[in-house]
């Protein structure tokens, strides 16, 4: 099992607290995390994360779904 190091937690919370802000710019995309950073972003989950593989060797890497907002649910 890999380990989820102190670098993860500390991008994961980073995204999180800047969220408003990779929302205006990355509205609807996947984006990875590095080092308090944007490093690949694209609407497939799988492109970004092969983005970010190819930039870092880290192991992990924080994706996140950055939503537009946009979305209309019913029930």
């Amino acid at each position: 099992m890999l380990e989820i190091t102190r670098r993860f937690w500390e991008d994961w919370n980073w995204a999180r607290e800047h969220m408003s802000e990779l929302t205006v710019k990355y509205p609807d995309k996947w984006v990875a995390i590095f080092e308090e950073k944007v490093i690949a972003a694209n609407s497939e989950l799988g492109r970004a994360e092969d983005e970010a593989r190819a930039k870092v060797s880290e192991k992990r890497i924080p994706l996140i779904f950055v939503g537009s907002g946009a979305s209309v649910y019913q029930y």
